[in-house]
């Protein structure tokens, strides 16, 4: 210790005292050295018993200086990795000098990443975390609204984190900030889609899949024990869950069978209709539809007569129009329902597919708990959105449940929760965090541009 002390940036000797320093990690940490010409020139030291969060600590590097640039560091700290490895423990952590760039790059260069969490002890250094059982995410259709948010999550806790989307590299700017890209065929090939995404899977040994969309959500469904049987982890709601939410019919029916507290908007069959069943305006939508695919609005009898003899009548439903404001609500539910949190949000501008720019994230104690109910009685887990409209005396008519991330759940986590670990930990039957929203907030959406590639 006193040969290496001067060679930190910060010299040892000005934080610790060096000699009970040493007696500390004589005594009780795991201790790694390198001997050459018959003494000690490197030592790697920690703690990888007792640990807080099952984690070991990396307290000490160091090399002789006549020893250095020989990549005796990087073999004690493998060593290191391999101690704890064998020990179970999830992580190794440590901290380095934001200056110290050698020490920054050769911990970049084994794998470690870049940790944050509030309260950081050291928020003045790196803190860096290497994954002893490394977690590698495949997020699909990288190109939607939600990816972004998804991929940097995943990233900032330790996964290795892949995307695909039917799109070229080139079209898609998060397809620059995942370690690997893929173009897939589209969902509706399934069969090429299927194939593709197994040799992704094998290629990459994903450990968890994302989808991003509402017909990814369908695909996976289908073939989730195709994925499940390598260990696998599809993050998407149960088999029965999803059957009751893609059907916004079944949907109805359940609702009023068993939440009381909800009120769902009037539906019915078009095919099951001879006369108009409400007054005008009307909507009329695919009972299955995805976001607003095949949505008719109907004003008049020649409109409902054109929905009645459209192709796909007898797959279609009709709801009276409600006037009102939109009102998404992001959830996350732990797999035992012991925790289920509810983000509330006022959609102000919307694109034409129905994707919040501006939003007021707020409070309403009453929907949200209406909101939890809804969520234990569907069995949701992980992330899902429910979307409302809010009329003028302040009804809330619900109108679906969206399955997956919502195009806006940075929304959410930009208001204070982690979302996107969350919806992981949840399919993984860890805790997830409780929130409660304390303040509302305006937030808004931009757009920004990237060169992707030069020819």
């Amino acid at each position: 210790m006193v040969a290496v002390d001067k060679l930190y940036p910060t010299s040892l000797s000005l934080k610790v005292s060096l000699p009970k320093y040493a007696k500390k990690l004589h005594e009780n940490a795991t201790i790694c050295f390198h001997e050459e010409d018959g003494k000690i020139v490197g030592v790697v030291a920690g703690y990888t018993e007792n640990t807080i969060n099952n984690a070991a600590f990396v307290s000490m590097v160091g090399v002789l200086p006549e020893y250095q640039r020989k990549g005796i560091a990087e073999e004690l700290v493998k060593e290191f990795i391999d101690r704890a490895n064998h020990k179970r423990l999830d992580f190794v952590h440590l901290y380095a000098v934001k200056e110290n760039t050698p020490a920054v790059k050769l911990y970049k260069k084994l794998g470690f990443v870049e940790w944050y969490f509030e309260n950081d002890p050291r928020p003045e250094d790196v803190h860096f975390i290497f994954y002893l059982q490394r977690k590698t995410a495949l997020v699909t259709a990288i190109g939607s609204f939600s990816a972004d948010i998804v991929i940097k999550n995943l990233k900032k806790n330790g996964f290795k984190v892949i995307g695909c989307d039917i799109y070229s590299r080139e079209l898609i700017a998060d397809a620059y900030n995942v370690s690997d890209f893929y173009q897939v065929p589209k969902v509706a090939n399934e069969e090429e889609y299927l194939k593709a995404l197994k040799y992704v899977c094998t290629e990459e040994k994903i450990t968890h899949i994302l989808p991003s969309t509402d017909i990814e959500i369908d695909f996976f469904n289908k073939y989730r024990e195709e994925f499940e049987k390598t260990n696998i982890v599809i993050c998407i709601s149960p088999p029965k869950t999803l059957e009751i939410c893609r059907n916004k019919k079944l949907q109805q029916e359940f609702i009023e069978k068993n939440v009381e507290c909800i009120q769902y908007i009037p539906t019915k069959y078009v095919k099951e209709c001879g006369t108009v069943p409400y007054d005008y305006p009307l909507v009329c939508k695919p009972v299955d539809g995805r976001s607003s695919q095949g949505l008719r609005y109907v004003y008049t009898k020649e409109d409902w007569e054109a929905v009645k003899t459209c192709v796909d009548r007898d797959n279609y439903i009709v709801q009276p129009k409600i006037i009102g404001n939109i009102v998404t609500v992001d959830i996350v539910r732990s797999q035992d329902g012991e925790v289920v949190v509810a983000i509330p949000r006022l959609e102000l501008l919307r694109t034409q597919n129905g994707a919040g720019t501006s939003v007021k994230v707020y409070t309403d104690l009453n929907l949200e708990n209406n909101c939890k109910v809804l969520a234990d009685k569907l069995g949701v887990i992980g992330c899902v959105n429910f979307e409302f409209l809010r009329d003028d005396e302040g009804t809330y008519y619900y109108v679906e449940c969206n399955p997956r991330f919502s195009g806006g759940v940075e929304f959410s986590c930009l208001a204070g929760y982690d979302c996107v670990s969350n919806h992981v930990r949840a399919f993984e039957n860890n805790k997830i965090d409780e929130f409660q929203l304390n303040r509302s907030m305006y937030i808004a959406r931009k757009y920004e541009e990237y060169v992707t590639r030069i020819i």
